[in-house]
């Protein structure tokens, strides 16, 4: 501490230049403002575990020297949007490149867009006693364009929009992509078109998708399971510095689309959780829970304290609807999927249930007369077998068939 009071002032907005340079989360924790939920200003820190995962992986390509290409699927309020705005928002300072960020409608276009500036209005500030500040370029005098941060002299530039815009993207080359709440988007799959034309495959892009999940959309949702069904993300975490690493592996690498699945959990997000009076007050609480309840604390990992807040979410935000807690504060992907359609079951008893372990197989006929179906393990089939069938056994299929409407395509 004595040596660094002794440094002059310039010198250690140097060190504190090189820090940040260095680990982008110690740059976002020391100078990143963000409005809280009781609507105060503070830094963004400490990191959510959610943030920490995005900006592991995002760093994670980029050092291994791959385009960043992830899609994130989470529950509500864990500051996915935060943390990705604030990775654009260094990119485009330090390199100079372009980025695009799409929403959904307009008023979260200009809440993305506040982020945003909130960042660059206090980026060279020292918003914490003791923190040198960072340097930032002037904004471009001659425009006023809300949605469009610019800058004076110098080459880079964000552009907010919105999905409606069909042609979101058309005529730039931006080298960073935020799709924001893709579930959502009315006109997906045209806006989508436009930007899968406008960025390249090369190192030194980014593209991140980031969404609640909304149902069987017919944009999110096939990118995420094309993502997430052929691929395994594994997590480590230390138990000392709380630092995250992962491992990636492609199970099958002709369905693979070449996005990184992270799914965000409610369990997760530690401001959820409720804590109790006493010893006997939980005690209290965990013999009141249902089977569902139950699989979540012995199965899954919860808490205790998780699943206190979880009831206290049910009751106030979701008026006693199971099937919006599910989505808007999914445990699972899939939960969060079906928990928005009109199940024939009762899913969240079926949710209850232990799921069995299956492998993987393709189907094969032999060349003999009687065509007799072999099963074979292979891991890049989309079939899993369960229990294998039985001779002389009579089964019954049942086919959901959406209503029997077709889509826009016919």
């Amino acid at each position: 501490m004595a040596e660094a009071e002794q440094l002059s002032w310039e010198e250690r907005c140097a060190i504190e230049a090189i820090s940040c340079k260095r680990s982008r989360a110690f740059m976002f924790e020391r100078h990143c403002v963000i409005k809280n939920k009781e609507g105060n200003l503070q830094l963004l820190s400490p990191l959510k575990r959610a943030q920490r995962k995005a900006l592991a992986v995002i760093e994670g390509e980029r050092k291994a020297g791959k385009p960043v290409r992830v899609i994130i699927g989470k529950s509500r309020k864990q500051g996915e949007s935060t943390i990705i705005e604030a990775d654009l928002f260094a990119e485009v300072l330090e390199r100079g490149i372009d980025a695009l960020v799409i929403t959904h409608k307009k008023d979260l276009s200009e809440y993305v867009f506040g982020i945003t500036s909130r960042y660059y209005q206090y980026w060279d500030k020292s918003f914490a006693p003791g923190i040198p500040p960072l340097w930032k370029p002037e904004l471009y005098k001659g425009h006023t364009n809300k949605g469009e941060m610019r800058f004076q002299g110098r080459e880079g530039k964000i552009l907010i929009d919105t999905a409606n815009n069909l042609y979101a993207g058309t005529g730039t080359t931006p080298h960073y992509i935020h799709n924001s709440e893709g579930a959502k988007w009315l006109k997906g799959a045209e806006t989508v078109k436009s930007l899968n034309q406008s960025i390249g495959r090369k190192a030194g892009t980014t593209v991140v998708d980031e969404s609640t999940f909304c149902g069987y959309d017919s944009l999110f949702l096939p990118k995420w399971e094309a993502a997430y069904n052929n691929s395994k993300l594994t997590w480590t975490e230390d138990p000392v510095t709380r630092a995250l690493s992962y491992s990636f592996e492609v199970t099958n690498h002709r369905e693979w689309n070449g996005f990184i699945p992270i799914f965000i959990s409610a369990m997760e997000d530690e401001d959820i959780w409720e804590s109790f009076k006493d010893k006997d007050d939980k005690r209290r609480f965990i013999e009141t829970l249902d089977p569902y309840e139950q699989n979540l604390l012995k199965s899954m990992g919860a808490t205790p304290e998780f699943l206190h807040g979880r009831r206290m979410i049910l009751k106030n935000q979701c008026e006693n609807d199971l099937d919006t807690l599910k989505q808007e504060y999914p445990v699972t992907p899939s939960e969060a999927v079906r928990s928005s359609g009109r199940c024939r079951f009762d899913h969240n008893f079926l949710d209850s249930q232990p799921i069995e372990d299956g492998e993987k197989v393709a189907l094969h006929y032999s060349d003999r007369w009687d065509k007799k179906i072999e099963y074979k393990r292979d891991n890049t089939s989309p079939f899993t077998v369960f229990l294998h069938p039985k001779s002389n056994h009579r089964y019954v299929i049942g086919v959901d068939v959406a209503e029997g409407k077709l889509d826009d395509n016919g």
